[in-house]
């Protein structure tokens, strides 16, 4: 790996990440290293690409970046999630996991963050364009990153109160959700 002084964009994203996600066992100080490491790239003008995914509705492609307000049926496609949110926590008890929340904002702030990631986004406008409606059927999205763990239960319980299939190809991998389960068997 690079010296601190001249890493690439990935890995200063990845150590501050990394900084960020020890901040359970050394609160305040590890925060504040990342937030150097992020700025340090700011001002060396470092640039990473965003979280992006995309789904097709009759027969057009429709993306979405985490807290995307830009699509024209945003407002049906938050009332949706909200809609499914409440079932999901209702039959199963779901509740959203904020250890993938990388920021240091207030509990209610992580998960307002975790309720517009972009696959979610992307979810919801299938579920607005028709899939809500139809008895089993397959939804496709496509994320250019690795879904975050999340997005990845958000999709299991999705699957399983919809009993809908579910197909996510990450960065990584496909993901088959189906009745609360996912192909790779949580190891993402």
């Amino acid at each position: 790996m690079s010296t601190p002084d001249n890493l690439d964009l990935s890995e200063s994203c990845i150590v501050s990440n990394i900084s960020k996600g020890l901040t359970f066992r050394e609160q305040s100080r590890q925060w504040e290293k990342g937030e150097e490491i992020r700025e340090e790239a700011k001002t060396k003008n470092l640039k990473k690409v965003g979280g992006c995914s995309w789904v097709e509705v009759d027969k057009r492609i429709h993306y979405f970046y985490s807290g995307d307000e830009m699509h024209p049926l945003i407002d049906l496609i938050r009332d949706v999630l909200k809609k499914m949110e409440y079932r999901m926590r209702e039959e199963l008890g779901y509740i959203y996991d904020v250890r993938f929340v990388l920021h240091d904002v207030e509990a209610e702030s992580k998960e307002d963050s975790l309720r517009v990631h972009c696959e979610k986004l992307a979810i919801g406008l299938a579920l607005v364009s028709g899939h809500l409606e139809l008895e089993g059927g397959v939804i496709r999205i496509f994320k250019n990153l690795r879904i975050c763990g999340d997005c990845h239960g958000f999709m299991k319980g999705l699957s399983k109160v919809l009993k809908k299939t579910i197909l996510v190809r990450d960065a990584n991998r496909f993901h088959k959700f189906q009745d609360g389960q996912c192909s790779c068997k949580d190891f993402w």
